[in-house]
């Protein structure tokens, strides 16, 4: 594969991006219905990894020409790559549209095309996530100085990659089932509480682990299909072009070894919790009480306990839609509850939340 076929493949990375969003942008006016904004939100949440690593690798060359000090590419590997890994659940967690669970009854929009709609979605995760680990492991072979001129990835190339796929499968998983974002890390206490809650039940941590192999095991599957011919023929041109730059930073061979564990260390802690959910969990934890009243036959009996998990669920949360939307419910009249939950639920979809599965 020469250098001009490789130009090819961020190009068409690039395309299939603008492609699906165009598709979710056009959707509305196209058929008549409400832009369903998540979907926006998601799609710069998938390219948010790439924009990270771009930034971390323009403060490393500005570092490397102006001013080489060994401590200041310590300093923008760690808090880069810590940032970096902390989004990269974003990425493939769009393969999660493909539940279609945007359509909403009475839209106009033909099956057809939200099937198109949520492959490009999915697909263009996908390859997010792989182009972003490629390029993580190229970063990793140029300032380990790895010998990267023969046809095969190193060991420490493959574990990277393995260890980076199950940290994103096991993201996508806290993501969707326990509604974690990154930013429930303000509230440490009840995220351990939830953390621990969840994983102290046998079926839920079968689910956990059958959920993260599976989709680790498919994005492994593509990547070798994919990402590592292109890693290859990347890192043997440039072992062949570039040998008297990767020379100059071989004295930092060692050092950057430890910073790359160090920062992995880090990125387990705050990797995890990356999703693509505008709520945070808790407010997610209320959008779902409601909804589990409203479709467990929204009974009277039932109200008053699953409204006061959503009012508990809230607490300290400064979300004022949210807010108002459930104190209207709590205090609406008997014949008017089942149409506030409505409301409510809306509103919560509007903000990117879906109903929770399993």
């Amino acid at each position: 594969m020469n250098l001009h076929a490789l130009l090819l493949l961020p190009l068409g990375l690039v395309a299939l991006n603008a492609y699906a969003l165009a598709l979710v942008l056009l959707r509305a006016p196209l058929f008549h219905t409400r832009l369903y904004r998540p979907m926006v939100l998601n799609i710069g949440l998938s390219i948010a990894p790439a924009v990270t690593l771009f930034a971390t690798l323009v403060v490393l060359l500005v570092i490397a020409q102006v001013a080489p000090s060994v401590l200041a590419v310590w300093a923008v590997l760690i808090v880069g790559g810590v940032a970096w890994l902390l989004l990269l659940p974003n990425a493939a967690y769009l393969v999660t549209e493909l539940n279609l669970s945007h359509r909403k009854p009475g839209e106009s929009v033909p099956l057809w095309y939200d099937i198109v709609l949520v492959l490009s979605l999915a697909m263009s995760g996908v390859l997010n996530t792989l182009a972003n680990v490629a390029i993580a492991q190229v970063v990793y072979a140029a300032l380990a100085d790895l010998d990267t001129g023969s046809l095969h990835l190193t060991t420490g190339l493959v574990v990277m990659a393995v260890v980076m796929l199950l940290l994103v499968a096991l993201g996508m998983y806290l993501g969707r089932y326990l509604r974690f974002n990154s930013w429930d890390l303000m509230h440490p206490g009840s995220f351990v509480a939830k953390l621990t809650g969840h994983f102290r039940v046998g079926a839920n941590a079968r689910a956990a682990t059958g959920f993260v192999l599976t989709h680790a095991v498919f994005l492994a599957i593509l990547y070798v299909i994919v990402a590592a011919p292109v890693l290859v023929s990347v890192l043997r041109w440039t072992s062949a072009h570039h040998h008297s730059a990767r020379s100059g930073v071989r004295g930092y061979g060692g050092s950057m070894k430890k910073v790359l564990a160090l920062g992995v260390i880090s990125a387990l802690a705050l990797g995890l919790t990356a999703c693509s959910d505008e709520l945070s969990g808790a407010e997610a934890d209320a959008c779902d009480a409601v909804h589990a009243w409203y479709t467990g036959g929204h009974l009277p009996d039932d109200f008053t306990r699953f409204v006061t998990r959503a009012q508990e669920a809230l607490g300290a949360s400064d979300n004022n839609t949210l807010n108002a939307a459930v104190t209207r419910l709590a205090n609406s009249a008997d014949t008017a509850r089942v149409t506030a939950a409505e409301t409510l639920i809306a509103q919560c979809r509007d903000l990117g939340w879906e109903p929770p599965e399993g």
